[in-house]
């Protein structure tokens, strides 16, 4: 019992850390994410972005630019503590708890990454091909698209982990990461505003 409260414990502080490390931090002190983002990116389009100090990775060509707003934080800290929920009832030693939170972390980042990924992927198809829906603007269309890409991957994720760890036994856990993650989304909705805005490079910037 007391090494699943660590580990809750060490959750929540991990969680409030990647959060306050986003808040804080620059285009430069999030390349440990966007770097991979970019790379991703740049391989799935062809295009060649470079990374601007300051800035993030640019693509002049596109007319793009994948910044602080881009980097899915707080994707990564929602995917993190939605997975490690899921295999809380596995932590009953100091070594199960270390490894349900290692693995937990890195199944985290690297959805964030590919998710992240396919959200600006689909976003630079959009910024070529504008799609109107009734009185829905591009940046409308590009909102709830990040959206739907971001809630949809943490429903895969959330799937995948509670196949993981047996519904049965991971479910009320899990149950309790799906909550994280609805309180997560709205931060993750809210970053989608001002990404869709600033995703693209103004034309002073040719």
């Amino acid at each position: 019992m007391k090494t699943k409260l660590v580990a809750v414990t060490v959750v929540a502080l991990t969680v409030w850390g990647l959060k306050r490390h986003y808040s804080d931090a620059g285009a430069d002190d999030l390349r440990w994410i966007l770097t991979p983002t970019a790379w991703l990116v740049s391989t799935a389009t062809g295009t060649a972005f470079t990374m601007a100090p300051g800035e993030g990775y640019v693509s002049h060509e596109r007319l793009f630019v994948i910044e602080k707003t881009c980097a899915g934080v707080n994707f990564l800290a929602a995917a993190f503590g939605m997975v490690a929920f899921g295999f809380m009832h596995r932590v009953r030693s100091t070594v199960s708890c270390v490894s349900v939170l290692g693995a937990s972390l890195i199944a985290g980042y690297g959805a964030a990454v590919v998710v992240n990924a396919v959200r600006i992927v689909i976003a630079m198809w959009l910024a070529i091909h504008p799609i109107t829906l009734f009185t829905l603007t591009a940046g409308d269309v590009h909102r709830f698209e990040g959206i739907a890409v971001y809630f949809g991957g943490l429903v895969v994720l959330a799937l995948g982990a509670g196949v993981r760890c047996g519904l049965r036994r991971g479910g009320p856990h899990l149950l309790a990461g799906l909550w994280m993650v609805a309180v997560e989304f709205d931060s993750v909705r809210s970053v989608e505003v001002v990404a869709s805005e600033s995703l693209t490079l103004p034309a002073a910037s040719r």
